[in-house]
């Protein structure tokens, strides 16, 4: 557009320098000034006598006078000089500037060419970079996809080597004796134990209080040992 605006610029004031050289005032013309001939005062007349004449061979008729050119002034002279050479010099104005309004005009289609081509091939990257903005959504897409079936698979894996955690075979006691301040135990597979306050019972808890009197081992679980039936 910056191009565009120099060249409307310039073209105007070509316009502007032909118009005001070609309206200039012309000189004023001087008329050529007509001179009269003479007048002939008339000669009183004399009488003449005529004689007999002798016939005499007719003559040629004379030839017309030339025309005489009416005298030009100086002044008018030099008036027609300065105007020739005024439309000289605009002419060769005209043709300097017609030649500038070619060179401009073949400038300005030159840029408009090269900015048509710019646009083009912006156009082209634009569609190149869309393109790749896709490819690159799908890989990332893509990535996301396979990530979470790792993170599937990872864990998978992970709970294939973990120990299978071994079933825990609950143990029931019952009391076989009790004293004062001691307990002897049996448990469902047969063996013995002895406690007192303070011992752990596998599954029990720690003994806090051996009732002699009603048989019975309380223990810190909020189990309570008896004697078996």
């Amino acid at each position: 557009m910056a191009v565009m605006a120099v060249i409307v610029a310039g073209m105007i004031y070509i316009l502007y320098t032909i118009f005001f050289a070609s309206s200039r005032p012309e000189a004023p013309k001087i008329e050529p000034v007509k001179v009269e001939a003479s007048q002939k005062v008339p000669e009183p007349a004399v009488p003449v006598v005529t004689a007999p004449q002798p016939e005499v061979a007719p003559q040629p008729a004379p030839e017309p006078a030339e025309k005489t050119e009416p005298a030009v002034s100086s002044n008018q002279a030099d008036n027609d000089q300065s105007d020739s050479a005024v439309t000289a010099d605009n002419k060769k104005m005209i043709m300097a500037n017609a030649d500038k309004i070619d060179e401009m005009i073949e400038e300005s289609q030159y840029m408009t060419n090269m900015v048509r081509k710019l646009n083009d091939a912006k156009g082209s990257i634009d569609n190149r970079f869309e393109d790749m903005e896709s490819e690159v959504d799908r890989i990332v897409s893509t990535l996301k996809d396979l990530q979470a079936k790792l993170e599937t698979v990872e864990k998978e894996m992970v709970k294939k080597k973990e120990p299978a955690k071994p079933k825990v075979v609950e143990i029931t006691y019952h009391i076989q004796a009790v004293v004062e301040g001691r307990a002897w135990l049996e448990d469902n597979k047969g063996r013995n134990l002895t406690i007192k306050v303070g011992d752990i019972v596998p599954q029990y808890g720690v003994v806090t209080k051996i009732d002699a009197v009603n048989s019975l081992v309380f223990t810190s679980s909020g189990k309570t040992i008896r004697v078996s039936n």
